[in-house]
């Protein structure tokens, strides 16, 4: 099965402390000017969100190693270099990669689509194009402290209405393909894996994801999880929920802050509370999670099954619970039943709506944990 998608790639190497200041490198490659010499659409947009993303990684104190319109071969060499600054001299504490262009997944393998690539039939996409796997594989061997994936996915049709051969069918489905993160790597995703997102939005000249993701990054003091989630709350609200930036990986890297230049000292750290091992105590822990907007740490109390699709994804929570102007509150909580948990609460986001609810929890016990079965919301919201 291969799924169409214009890609864009973020790869960043950060580490556990809350933010960075040794060396920083980054790798910028934006493919606008499709056409010429192959069948594909070209991406006019992609010529403005790489200055953009430019200028803010240089603010931001990366080394950026740029281009523009690369062909295979002149990919390579990029990477090459890129590679280069992360082994050769002193080792960086971080390394940002970004990708704009077109893409493709066959058979849940991800390609990278340079300029020229001739792709008539799905079996020429390894010759053609660049393996997305095989980039983030040569990153992880530099083995530089983490790294962060961002792929702004996806246009449905790479080889514009009728401009060329294109791919029926099954082999004709939007979206990149998810990737499970190596360790020591996020993967943020412009929208849901497999879904489509947006090229541009009339008057705009840069692509809707791009334009808020590279002003949201210059912002002091954030972690690049609440980077994450407002730009996804920005993106939906201005796609009208068309696309949905999404996040996976390691939730000890989310609270890295790259731009650290006004932010508040880190606090003492203190020891990390006992988990949670009663229903009452884990529907609290829970909800806490929610009022913090960390998406990462409520959704380790759901069962696996559910973390995948659906409002306990991970990103979902982090985005929706990052907009409020007034944070979830627990109002009250008691046990219902065994393995059942009523839960009041109330919160008011940002566009205004407001929620007095309350809601049966229903747990059950996996190897030794309890974790939540399903929310049932009695009324309210």
């Amino acid at each position: 099965m291969m799924r169409w998608t214009t890609a864009l790639l973020v790869l960043a190497v950060l580490w556990t402390a809350p933010a960075l200041a040794g060396k920083r490198v980054a790798m910028v490659i934006g493919n606008a000017g499709y056409g010429v010499n192959d069948d594909l659409s070209p991406l006019p947009n992609v010529a403005n969100d790489v200055p953009a993303m430019v200028r803010t990684l240089r603010d931001l104190g990366f080394l950026v190693i740029a281009d523009t319109d690369v062909d295979k071969r002149r990919f390579s060499d990029r990477l090459l270099e890129l590679k280069d600054a992360l082994t050769l001299g002193e080792r960086p504490e971080m390394v940002f990669v970004y990708y704009s262009g077109h893409g493709m997944e066959i058979g849940g393998r991800n390609y990278l689509i340079p300029l020229g690539a001739r792709i008539d039939r799905k079996e020429r996409a390894r010759d053609e194009a660049t393996d997305l796997q095989e980039v983030l594989a040569d990153l992880a061997e530099a083995r530089v402290p983490a790294t962060i994936v961002v792929l702004d996915s996806c246009r449905n049709d790479p080889f514009g209405k009728g401009r060329g051969p294109r791919f029926k069918g099954a082999d004709a489905n939007a979206g990149f393909a998810r990737i499970d993160a190596p360790e020591g790597m996020l993967i943020a995703y412009a929208t849901k894996p497999g879904t489509t997102a947006m090229a541009g939005l009339p008057d705009e000249t840069l692509s809707p994801f791009t334009q808020v993701f590279h002003r949201t990054l210059a912002q002091p003091g954030l972690s690049f999880q609440q980077v994450l989630a407002q730009t996804a709350a920005e993106v939906k609200r201005k796609t009208g929920n068309r696309q949905s930036p999404w996040i996976e990986g390691e939730p000890g890297l989310q609270s890295i802050v790259l731009n650290g230049r006004g932010a508040p000292p880190p606090a003492a750290s203190a020891p990390a509370p006992a988990p949670a091992t009663t229903p009452v105590g884990v529907v609290r822990a829970f909800y806490a999670a929610l009022s913090a907007a960390d998406g990462a740490a409520a959704v380790r109390h759901v069962i696996a099954e559910k973390r995948e699709t659906g409002p306990y994804v991970s990103a979902t929570i982090t985005a929706f619970y990052g907009q409020m102007s007034r944070p979830l509150r627990v109002l009250d909580i008691e046990a219902a039943d065994p393995g059942m948990v009523l839960v009041r609460y109330d919160w008011t986001h940002r566009n205004g709506r407001s929620c007095n609810g309350q809601s049966l929890v229903d747990l059950v016990e996996r190897s030794g944990a309890v974790l939540i079965e399903r929310i049932r919301v009695l009324s309210g919201c």
